[in-house]
């Protein structure tokens, strides 16, 4: 009889995890990159290296992560599933 408890992860896969909500900090460092005090190619270039930086991140998090982790997460982040958490937040 096979058990609903899922498996603990490994350190790979926790690693993998670590560096796909890592892959996060690129994107919320972006609005601060107007206000340095750099050219404007500078700037253009910095982004781009942020934008590519974090999306390279956030796959190789996900390769590692493995595909049972993601199939496990995904369930947990439906859009459908969020918005009904968050009209229930707004209404209570």
């Amino acid at each position: 009889m096979m058990s609903d408890k899922p498996v603990p992860l490994t350190w790979i896969a926790k690693l993998g995890v670590g560096l796909a909500i890592g892959s996060l900090i690129p994107w919320l460092l972006l609005p601060v990159l107007p206000f340095l005090p750099l050219s404007v190619g500078q700037k253009a270039i910095a982004a781009g290296l942020m934008v590519g930086g974090a999306e390279i991140i956030f796959w190789i998090g996900l390769v590692l992560a493995g595909r049972e982790v993601i199939q496990r997460y995904r369930g947990k982040l439906k859009l459908e599933r969020i918005w009904a958490w968050v009209k229930g937040q707004r209404s209570g």
